[in-house]
């Protein structure tokens, strides 16, 4: 029953850890792959997307770690919980912690209000500039905007906290069992701007579209490279019609820089090759460093056409 007392079922499951997880290098080798299933056990294909690539990092973790599993921590608070005598100051407490967690859960439904009060301003431009974006690209404004407001989340490369996987094991299994052979087995996982008072740039990628809204699976562009640009030029527009509004509104992106890259070169210099995604990110060059004589995977099927999301300095 949730803290509004309206009780429905819910259409969800709860994972631990993180779920949507990947490899940044290309890893669909077959031989490399065989490696990994004499290893460990994996009865899944090569993955062909990214998204495959969860059932073999589960499998991998899970064997790997027999003896001392991995573990992550969900806490469930069962109805009684929520029925305590509202005169005990402890349990008071404990309702207005559960409150402020809730509302702060909320806030993607909270900056949606916000932004469709400055939407139809952009509308407009965009139809007097005679501008006809697709629905891809517009719902990918919305979902950057909503990574810049740390409410949606993008991906970042894991460190060694093994937070929300155990990623050490992944990159040894990659490493030494798989054998990556240029690139380093650098793990992605999903993070929020600023969760946990962590402000390491995030990712999006065009690629592997992680919408909360939209149809990612109708696009007009000819390329990737091509849609990025239209991406970047429609983003400053939004930009700059926030600045005109109120300030509730503009908070939407402050501080906050958008950097585009891809894996070609772009004739317009308009967007970065993704070899210099390192340049500009520490995280990123921290975690390059755990991997001895390797390159940063800046050809893998993430970074072929992605999104940096970080702080300005």
């Amino acid at each position: 029953m949730p803290l509004t007392g309206c009780s429905f079922t819910p259409c969800w499951s709860v994972t631990a850890g993180a779920r949507s997880v990947f490899l940044g290098a290309k890893v669909t080798d077959t031989i490399g792959h065989k490696k990994l299933r004499a290893e460990y056990g994996v009865n899944i294909e090569p993955p062909k997307r990214l998204m495959d690539q969860w059932g073999i990092i589960k499998t991998i973790s899970t064997r790997s770690n027999k003896n001392n599993p991995w573990v992550c921590k969900v806490l469930l608070f069962t109805k009684p919980w929520l029925e305590k005598n509202k005169i005990d100051l402890a349990w008071l407490r404990f309702h207005n912690y559960l409150l402020v967690k809730s509302w702060v859960q909320a806030e993607y439904m909270h900056n949606k209000v916000q932004l469709s009060l400055t939407w139809e301003a952009f509308a407009s431009i965009i139809r007097n500039k005679n501008l006809k974006p697709g629905p891809c690209i517009l719902a990918n404004i919305i979902h950057n905007i909503f990574m810049a407001n740390g409410t949606a989340p993008g991906f970042k490369p894991a460190d060694t906290s093994e937070l929300l996987l155990p990623s050490q094991t992944i990159e040894y299994a990659y490493e030494n069992v798989y054998m990556l052979k240029e690139y380093a087995a650098i793990v992605m996982h999903p993070w929020k701007l600023g969760a946990m008072n962590n402000f390491d740039a995030i990712y999006y990628s065009l690629s592997y579209p992680t919408m909360v809204e939209g149809t990612p699976a109708i696009r007009h562009a000819p390329s990737i490279i091509s849609e990025m640009r239209d991406l970047r030029m429609l983003m400053k527009t939004f930009e700059e019609i926030l600045k005109q509004h109120s300030g509730f509104t503009y908070k939407l992106m402050k501080d906050v820089n958008f950097e585009y890259f891809h894996h070609e070169e772009d004739r317009y210099d308009e967007i970065t090759n993704s070899k210099y995604l390192t340049k500009g990110d520490q995280n990123l060059l921290e975690c390059l460093s755990r991997f001895k004589e390797k390159k940063f995977p800046h050809q893998g099927p993430f970074f072929r056409g992605c999104i940096r999301v970080a702080k300005k300095t």
